[in-house]
């Protein structure tokens, strides 16, 4: 018997899962289907500031959070399914004014949201980190960094560091580096300048579920 009433990926064309309500009504074991190819929210509220820049190739990584300490002991998974603990790609992302999107993250969604559902805490929350240059270490970064800075050391920061950093990206890697973006590029402090280097290569979010 084949039953063929459509999904739940279409609901404005009659998809909208009724197929599997009468089959467990009747009995069946129903494995409901997850979203797949979307897009991804994330819960940091400055990510609404950066809607529209879109990166070529970044790597995206994730993994469960750390478990608060005092928080309730680990779940047992009753599954015999396991997923990785630790999910990792490359390609090109889109920053959105909800979170993340382009292919490398429309791929990656279905396993994300997976491996939210594997979390001990039962959080259903992963980190999230963005490498903006995966084609370079910490070290060529930070040398590329100097660079710029040392290019134009009377230059306020956020001026300075145009040729390095991308521009849509600049001023909120300032704040969230606790950098003056008018500081004078000569006054950057070492750490501030590790910090800004970091970011770039782990900037940090919060996987909040995947669109529908």
């Amino acid at each position: 018997v084949v039953l063929a009433t459509g999904g739940l990926s279409r609901p404005e064309t009659g998809s909208t899962g009724d197929g599997f309500r009468w089959l467990s009504a009747v009995g069946h074991t129903v494995h409901l289907p997850a979203p797949s190819l979307v897009p991804v929210r994330v819960a940091e509220p400055w990510i609404r500031r950066l809607q529209g820049p879109s990166f070529p190739d970044v790597r995206l990584t994730a993994r469960p959070l750390e478990p608060a300490p005092g928080d309730a002991p680990p779940r047992v998974q009753s599954s015999k399914r396991r997923t990785p603990k630790r999910l990792s790609e490359r390609g090109k992302l889109l920053f959105t004014h909800f979170g993340l999107s382009g292919p490398l993250v429309l791929n990656m969604s279905s396993s994300l949201l997976e491996l939210s559902r594997q979390t001990e805490d039962g959080s259903e929350q992963l980190k999230l980190e963005i490498d903006l240059v995966p084609t370079q270490d910490h070290a060529a970064l930070d040398r590329e960094v100097r660079d710029a800075l040392a290019a134009a050391p009377n230059r306020k920061v956020r001026n300075s560091l145009a040729p390095a950093l991308p521009s849509r990206l600049l001023p909120l890697l300032l704040e969230l580096a606790g950098v003056d973006p008018d500081l004078p590029a000569n006054s950057l402090t070492k750490a501030a300048r590790l910090k800004l280097v970091q970011l770039m290569k782990a900037l940090p979010l919060t996987f909040d579920g995947v669109l529908g």
